[in-house]
């Protein structure tokens, strides 16, 4: 009984200080301050003008005019200047009261491009809107050919998914679970020389060679392995920062990595943190399923997964400036399969050179592009 009105006389007390709390707020609104505060919210997400073109993912060719073309709700306002910016780098300043204006000059390289646009209007008000473009290349690729040098043995079981020549040898990353491994060849008889074998957890992926050290991807285990060159000892192991590993090759300073989509990733060498993105186009569409990589003299030449050809790409702007179709190399016999594809790039300064083969392939040969 004592308890029950303890009780009762509790909720009373809350009760009436509840209504008293409200009376107070009720009668004494927040102050001059926190108004201001909202008022300066509500000026920030007021929308005064729409974006019309270009809509989001338009698609246009590098090179071509761009319409930038938006309008005001409601009243007529005065517009003072816009600014325009490309993946967050201003790259230009349009002075009119109009509402569009062209410029042919905005791109320089091709793929998925954020585009904000800064409207300054009225008295000193700013509104930003944003889309993006999908840019592509507005040449067509130059075909080219090839003859063959030579051709050297290659041990059929190498599910080949790198391939790298330096100083006189040949270095091969191959896959599979179990038998992953990094291989050293002897060119000149297709001898391995050395390998060293991943874990059976592991689908090695891409290799290239940086300042006397190997590099390894995985397939899907987000780590990479980093290897002396003279001795294939572990130095130490990555986290890889794309979703699945494909090709890696150098530029000299940062790795370059592949991942089966139509972007190529540059990342530092110390860290594998990423600093730069390209994306990869002809002139129809964005080209994914890039593989295999090897940089050659400010070009990227790919494996495209699945095809018989290989292209070669501008570092600087992902366009495709020539390819190669190599379906005449593809060894007798082979299973049409994904297993048998095409894979394998390594350039060779000096014979001016490219070693090709595939996985499971009999052979690797050595070609030289003609024109």
């Amino acid at each position: 009984m004592i308890h029950d009105i303890f009780k009762s006389n509790a909720l009373k007390s809350m009760t009436i200080f509840s209504i008293a709390f409200l009376f107070l707020v009720l009668c004494h609104p927040p102050s001059g301050k926190n108004i201001e505060k909202k008022s300066e919210i509500s000026t920030i997400i007021k929308k005064d003008f729409i974006l019309i073109t270009p809509t989001m993912n338009q698609v246009i060719s590098l090179g071509e005019a761009v319409d930038f073309l938006f309008k005001a709700q409601g009243q007529v306002l005065s517009i003072d200047s816009t600014e325009v910016y490309l993946d967050g780098e201003k790259i230009c300043t349009e002075k009119t009261k109009g509402l569009s204006f062209r410029d042919k000059t905005l791109f320089h390289k091709v793929g998925h491009q954020n585009i904000r646009l800064k409207i300054f209007y009225g008295q000193k008000q700013i509104q930003t809107l944003s889309t993006s473009l999908i840019i592509l290349s507005n040449e067509e690729p130059k075909i080219l050919h090839f003859k063959v040098v030579r051709q050297i043995m290659h041990d059929t079981l190498s599910y080949t998914q790198g391939l790298i020549y330096y100083k006189g040898f040949i270095y091969e990353g191959t896959g599979l679970e179990g038998r992953s491994k990094l291989k050293k060849i002897d060119p000149s008889n297709g001898n391995t020389l050395m390998e060293r074998k991943l874990d059976n957890d592991f689908f090695g992926e891409g290799i290239t060679i940086l300042n006397n050290e190997i590099y390894q991807l995985t397939y899907l285990s987000k780590v990479g392995f980093v290897y002396n060159l003279e001795t294939f000892e572990l130095i130490r192991k990555f986290s890889m920062q794309t979703r699945e590993g494909w090709g890696l090759t150098t530029d000299g300073q940062y790795l370059i990595v592949s991942d089966g989509s139509s972007l190529i990733y540059y990342y530092d060498r110390e860290y594998f943190t990423q600093t730069n993105q390209l994306d990869v186009s002809d002139q129809k569409e964005l080209v994914g399923k890039l593989n295999e990589l090897e940089y050659v003299n400010g070009y990227i030449w790919a494996n495209i997964y699945g095809k018989s050809w290989i292209v070669k790409i501008e570092s600087k702007t992902g366009i495709i400036k020539a390819q190669i179709d190599l379906k005449n190399i593809f060894p007798k016999g082979m299973p049409v399969s994904y297993d048998y594809v095409l894979n394998g790039i390594a350039y060779n300064p000096d014979n001016n050179t490219f070693f090709i083969t595939g996985k499971l392939w009999p052979v690797i040969y050595e070609i030289k592009i003609v024109d």
